[in-house]
């Protein structure tokens, strides 16, 4: 029994070395294992450093951004002068100026002609207007009625504007004012028309006055001069019509007698 026991002692002792050789040879080999995997992990980092120090990695540039511009406002130009709209109705004074204007760029020498024959005949007109403004201020204002008095006060400014509006024209019919100067002018020969009417109707009653006719006859004595006026004058539309506030009826009156 002894023997036996021995034995199977004998047999559990070499199975724990077996055992214990086979952890040690295991644990061995885990350890190379376990050194070899060292040696490989340095080698790689090692690698990894040469191949890190070798090589020049590109830096990433830092963007530079660009200057701000300065902010430019654009301002618009002024805006020009609108042409005022033509005039589809332009006066008679308008007409004839726009008429010469292209006269002047299309005939020079007709233009020329012309405007000589306007300026002389501006100087006529001076003349008789100079005439004019000594004769009425020649008038016997104290014979006048309230009413003939007031037609000459309102008269005499006038002609006496208008005097000075053609001495002017005169002496530069082309001169920058000359345009607006003949539309006074004009404005001025409208507002006379009644007045010079009136006017002639005194001046003839106070002439028949000096001719020795009754005051009752001066009012008779004018219509027959006018009558004989517009009877001998050469326009047409005066002829037969009376004229101005006259009528056919005067051809009916004979002459007024001082007898």
């Amino acid at each position: 029994m002894n023997k036996n026991l021995l034995a199977a002692m004998g047999f559990v002792i070499c199975v724990l070395m077996i055992i214990c050789a086979c952890l040690a040879y295991s644990d061995m080999e885990n350890k190379e294992r376990a050194l070899k995997a060292e040696s490989e992990l340095a080698k790689l980092k090692q690698d990894m450093a040469a191949k890190i120090s070798s090589k020049n990695f590109p830096v990433p540039e830092k963007k530079i951004l660009p200057n701000p511009q300065p902010v430019t406002v654009s301002i618009p130009p002024p805006a020009q002068a609108v042409e005022p709209p033509r005039d589809d109705n332009p006066t008679p004074q308008d007409r004839g100026r726009i008429n010469m204007e292209k006269l002047k760029e299309t005939d020079p020498e007709r233009y020329a002609a012309i405007v000589e024959r306007m300026n002389n005949f501006t100087k006529q007109m001076h003349e008789n207007s100079t005439k004019q403004v000594d004769f009425l201020k020649k008038l016997d204002t104290k014979s006048m009625t309230p009413e003939q008095l007031d037609n000459h006060n309102k008269l005499i400014p006038l002609v006496a504007k208008n005097n000075q509006l053609l001495y002017e024209i005169s002496q530069n019919p082309e001169g920058e004012n000359a345009s607006n100067q003949r539309r006074e002018l004009f404005d001025n020969s409208h507002q006379m028309r009644d007045l010079l009417d009136t006017e002639r109707s005194t001046v003839l009653q106070q002439f028949a006055t000096q001719l020795g006719y009754h005051t009752d006859q001066t009012a008779q004595f004018e219509e027959y001069i006018k009558y004989v006026y517009d009877m001998t004058s050469s326009n047409p539309f005066r002829v037969g019509g009376g004229g101005r506030g006259g009528g056919d009826n005067r051809g009916q009156q004979a002459q007024p007698n001082r007898q």
